[in-house]
């Protein structure tokens, strides 16, 4: 699954592996890319983390 989502997006599979272990910082263009394979936008895909991380 992680696989096909990267090869969606047009990302590379090891550094989306690596940008969700914390081992890389993600570049704004690739967050794009990631908003745009949920469907959503990138102001709604950061909402939503801020909204989890507060809630904890």
């Amino acid at each position: 699954m992680q696989r096909q989502f990267a090869q969606m997006v047009g990302i590379n599979r090891t550094y989306l592996i690596d940008v969700e272990h914390g081992r890389r910082n993600i570049a704004f263009d690739n967050m794009m890319k990631i908003a745009g394979g949920f469907d959503m936008t990138l102001s709604e895909l950061v909402y939503d983390i801020e909204y989890q991380d507060i809630s904890k």
